[in-house]
């Protein structure tokens, strides 16, 4: 019933419409807006006001952690029905009437979580011809910038997905005046000049969703409902700067942390100066590291692993001066002599030999199950499993040396008849 009312409305507006030909789009702007109220919206008496709603998503700018903000370069076009503003588009040769913007009622629409104020690149108000060769259709396209506030979760930074959101809505105007809606023919801004199905633009992150939401918000009171659209963005960081900048380096430094249990505790300046290079390497990294780092309050992945390798390195330190404190100045331990003749003298203390052997295997393994569990994402039943790998790994390593360590710190001495 409403669209049959419409199209006889808009008849009478045909037959109402100025018939003078006009010379020039100033003087009908001019007469056009002759005993016009741009504080009244159209439709006021009659029925909802509807606002349809278009955008393109230009290029993603990243994200501002300490800020809690992401900026978006972006299109964004308003179209709704004004009958006020009806007359023959003849004068315009199929061409938009480009009008200015102060003469005509616009909707009060703005960003809900925007934190900044925009910067406007482009922005036109036009009237459109909307069929029966007339012009009724107002439309307001805009090219912007905006800063938009987002909870950002960076706990698994640099593997983090982000869930960000532009929030489009209007508090001047409650669901029973004013109705936000998408395009019938789509949400998505057409644009001629670029691929539709081409992914949103960034150097660091990949979109991989983004949806189109629709609906109400409720005022704080909970009295008034306002009609609200939404674009809920999934974000994907690219880690590979990360990677092979820090992550890699910071793991190989860890690894190669296990090399001094390979090195004769005897040989003391040695095996310190290993370990000291070592973490001095890891030091310099974590002060490099820190200007690229999100300033957050807790720690995230990349916190834990630094920190973890960091740890392993500093214990390698703690544990060379635990074995050279336990093995002492005596090395020689209880004989034995062998049948043939031969006498097998142990080490006093195995413990130190016992100590160096194991943490050759088990070291490496440690480093590579723990950089999993600060990047993976893991379930519980993940991470018992991992946990349950690495100590049948570390039995069995500590078993197999624990027999053979009188093997690889036995001297023989022979004997003549």
């Amino acid at each position: 019933m409403l669209p049959l009312v419409l199209a006889l409305s808009l008849l009478l507006m045909l037959a109402a419409a100025p018939a003078r030909a006009f010379t020039n789009l100033t003087e009908l702007q001019d007469t056009l807006f002759i005993g016009y109220d741009r504080l009244a919206r159209p439709y006021a008496a009659e029925n909802k006001t509807v606002i349809q709603c278009q955008y393109k998503l230009n290029k993603f700018n990243g994200l501002d952690p300490l800020a809690g903000t992401f900026e978006m370069d972006l299109y964004l076009r308003l179209q709704w029905v004004d009958p006020r503003l009806v007359f023959n588009t003849s004068i315009l040769d199929g061409e938009a009437f480009h009008v200015d913007p102060s003469l005509a009622w616009t909707p009060d629409i703005y960003f809900y979580n925007e934190a900044a104020e925009m910067k406007t690149l482009d922005y036109s108000f036009k009237l459109k011809a909307g069929g029966l060769g007339l012009t009724h259709l107002c439309a307001i396209e805009q090219h912007f910038i905006m800063t938009m506030a987002a909870d950002l979760d960076l706990a698994l930074f640099p593997f983090d997905t982000q869930n960000l959101e532009l929030q489009l809505v209007s508090y001047a105007f409650d669901n029973s005046t004013l109705l936000l809606e998408w395009f019938s023919t789509g949400a998505v801004y057409p644009d001629p000049m670029s691929d539709p199905t081409a992914p949103l633009k960034s150097d660091i992150w990949t979109i991989q969703d983004i949806a189109n939401v629709s609906g109400s918000l409720t005022e704080i009171s909970g009295q008034t409902d306002y009609s609200f659209l939404a674009v809920s963005i999934e974000a994907k960081r690219i880690p590979a700067y990360y990677i092979t900048r820090y992550i890699v380096p910071i793991f190989v430094l860890a690894l190669a942390s296990s090399a001094q249990y390979w090195i004769d505790p005897a040989a003391v300046s040695t095996r310190i100066g290993a370990g000291v290079t070592l973490l001095l390497a890891v030091v310099s990294f974590m002060f490099i590291l820190s200007t690229d780092l999100p300033k957050v309050s807790y720690n995230t992945s990349m916190d834990k692993f630094v920190l973890t390798c960091f740890f392993f390195i500093f214990f390698g330190l703690i544990e060379f001066a635990l074995v050279h404190w336990i093995s002492g100045d005596n090395e020689i331990g209880e004989a034995e002599k062998e049948a043939d003749g031969s006498i097998l003298v142990a080490p006093k203390n195995w413990f130190p030999l016992f100590l160096d052997s194991s943490l050759r295997f088990i070291q490496p393994v440690a480093v590579l199950a723990t950089t999993i569990l600060c990047f993976v994402d893991l379930s519980p039943g993940g991470i018992a499993g991992l946990s349950v790998a690495f100590v049948l790994v570390s039995l069995f390593v500590s078993a197999w040396v624990y027999y053979d360590v009188r093997k690889l710190g036995v001297k023989v001495v022979t004997t003549a008849d």
